[in-house]
């Protein structure tokens, strides 16, 4: 499935648009998500893991974020 073909990526293009031309490639059956060779978030079964602090994790969790397990 590529990138046009999957409108779960679109989405997530559209959530990260403020940061600029991000590029979503695949790997290991899900998909990294990239700002210029910076892999910075990750896509798994249509949901998003964004790499983040301590301060960032705390404040993602108050918003019902849960950690990659």
């Amino acid at each position: 499935m590529t990138k046009l073909d999957n409108p779960f990526h679109t989405y997530v293009e559209d959530l990260f648009a403020n940061l600029g031309r991000i590029r979503i490639r695949k790997m290991f059956g899900g998909a990294g998500v990239y700002s210029g060779e910076d892999m910075f978030a990750l896509i798994d079964k249509e949901r998003v893991y964004v790499k983040s602090d301590e301060v960032l994790k705390e404040r993602l969790q108050s918003e019902g974020g849960e950690p990659f397990e």
